[in-house]
């Protein structure tokens, strides 16, 4: 019976399982079922790897012995290297020849590591368009360099990384990035701002539609600022995740003046910690935003659920009133993501234009 299903409803079984420890081993077991389970479980099963140096060895010796093509089935794969391995070293799967199926690849390595091995890296995984830095300290000079080298790449994250600034380095002018590349995601464990210092120095500066961000704000003056006047136009998605509440507005004292510079933004997210600031926050970038093109605005409190709230008093009768404004007609979701039930309602009750309008939806999860 088993091997007379059809196909497709094989791969949509397998699609259910995670992809974790234990996914993996009940993906492995339904595999030998029968004949036909086999190749769609392997592809499965080896759709996202992870690869360090406890496990290059048997990722090789499975590699070697297996009859299916391994390589081909891998889509998505992490690399970590610190480059003081023994034996057996990350750059010995490298060897394997190009992984054609490979899209996202996720490396943690350190600098003499990338350094040494950028260009393999570039030839081994060509159709690579996402490409993830993790968990390590890096130059920026170092991770444009890697990024520089993989022809289809579209979108780079910088995932709990340490960059390091040579200010006396003057950036490299042979850098040929890709020309699809148009998507950032920064969430850095230090000092996101200079960031931006950095690409304002090259001579080809990145032009993105898409940027995610942590901890980075377009105040006046600041260096993420003088970056949107030179290409916020492009910028079609923006999401903030704010590490503190009120980051900027009234109270805050400062203001993302270098908003009005995104005049093409179609779609604005942000992420708060706190609760307290959400309102004020969301209406001073909406003040200083300038785009007639805007669609959706997603507010996520990530502050989870709370049973007695805090006496701070949110503005969200002004909010809605600024959305009463002419450049605001094409908007056409207000979404409010809360885990607390008594701020949700506290909206709806507050916003009625907007809720008028059809464009509010507040989600509790």
């Amino acid at each position: 019976m088993a091997d007379q299903l059809p196909g497709e409803l094989i791969d949509r079984f397998f699609a259910e399982f995670p992809t974790d420890r234990a996914g993996k081993r009940a993906i492995g077991e339904f595999g030998l079922v029968c004949k036909q389970w086999l190749p769609p479980s392997r592809y499965r099963f080896f759709s996202d790897v992870d690869l360090d140096a406890r496990s290059i060895k048997p990722f090789l010796d499975v590699v070697t012995q297996s009859p299916f093509p391994v390589p081909n089935f891998i889509r998505s794969l992490g690399l970590s290297s610190s480059g003081l391995e023994q034996g057996l070293k990350i750059e010995d799967c490298l060897t394997l020849g190009p992984f054609v199926q490979v899209t996202t690849l996720r490396l943690t390595m350190t600098q003499d590591v990338l350094e040494r091995n950028y260009a393999l890296l570039g030839n081994t995984f060509r159709g690579v368009t996402t490409l993830v830095f993790r968990n390590v300290p890096l130059p920026l000079d170092s991770i444009l360099l890697v990024v520089s080298t993989f022809p289809a790449l579209k979108s780079v994250v910088l995932d709990w990384v340490s960059l390091s600034y040579d200010h006396d380095t003057i950036p490299h002018s042979t850098y040929q990035f890709p020309p699809q590349w148009d998507s950032l995601t920064m969430d850095l464990n230090d000092r996101p701002e200079p960031f931006f210092r950095g690409l304002l120095r090259l001579p080809q500066i990145p032009i993105f539609s898409s940027l995610s961000l942590r901890g980075v704000y377009p105040f006046e003056g600041s260096h993420f600022a003088r970056y949107l006047a030179h290409a916020g136009s492009a910028l079609q998605y923006i999401r903030f995740e704010a590490e503190a509440s009120g980051e900027f507005g009234e109270r805050a004292g400062r203001y993302p003046v270098g908003l009005s510079a995104s005049t093409g933004l179609r779609h604005l997210e942000m992420v708060f910690t706190d609760y307290s600031g959400i309102a004020e926050t969301v209406h001073s970038a909406l003040t200083y935003l300038k785009s007639s093109s805007l669609v959706s605005v997603n507010v996520v409190d990530a502050s989870g659920p709370i049973t007695t709230p805090r006496p701070v008093r949110q503005n969200w009768d002004k909010l809605d009133n600024i959305l009463r404004e002419r450049r605001f007609s094409t908007l056409q979701s207000f979404r409010v993501q809360t885990k607390t039930r008594e701020l949700g309602m506290k909206i709806s009750q507050r916003m009625p234009f907007a809720g008028a309008r059809g464009i509010l939806r507040v989600i509790y999860e």
